[in-house]
């Protein structure tokens, strides 16, 4: 029962980021995506001149300056071209969504051999957020804010799938409890 109650304070936890990241989106999309990757830009350079200096205080280790060379590439390409690393964050997003949708379908189908009424409900939103999901993933060129606007339903709606979650599980193992007991 501890454990459960662990997941469900740590998925609340995530809940609330996601909101806030949604809401933040909502409120700004283009200049939240600019701002992110332009942090994103310096800290790759900060990390990537710390990576060669290291590299020249020890000279042993030569993945350091294959590291700090990386980063600070990555760094540069995301302050010059801003606009292509939003597409492809955009890409990243829909494919990670994609993902991890379609593993809920599998959970739903469990619940469904499980005769858990809340399985068709799992099915649905997991089924409408692959279908969003990959209009992210397959058309990333469109102007941002759209398509910000389209990951930020896809949020919410996974907020509401892991609120879901939690209740099946609460309510899972409070009956096998009462049960053993």
């Amino acid at each position: 029962m501890k454990d459960v109650k662990k997941e469900a304070k740590e998925s609340f936890l995530f809940i609330i980021l996601l909101i806030v990241f949604a809401i933040v989106l909502i409120i700004n999309p283009d200049d939240f995506i600019s701002i992110a990757i332009n942090v994103f830009g310096y800290i790759s350079i900060l990390l990537g001149v710390i990576l060669s200096f290291y590299y020249l205080r020890k000279k042993e280790e030569a993945n350091y300056l294959t590291r700090g060379i990386i980063l600070i590439s990555f760094g540069i390409l995301a302050l010059i071209k801003t606009t292509l690393l939003a597409n492809v964050f955009t890409i990243i997003l829909g494919g990670y969504l994609i993902i991890q949708n379609a593993s809920r379908v599998s959970i739903s189908l469990s619940l469904k051999n499980l005769k858990q009424k809340s399985w068709s409900y799992i099915l649905e939103f997991s089924c409408l957020n692959i279908i969003l999901s990959f209009l992210l993933f397959f058309d990333p060129l469109v102007k941002m804010s759209p398509n910000i606007y389209m990951a930020v339903i896809i949020i919410i709606i996974e907020a509401i799938m892991v609120i879901e979650n939690i209740i099946i599980l609460i309510s899972k193992e409070k009956k096998e409890h009462l049960e053993n007991n």
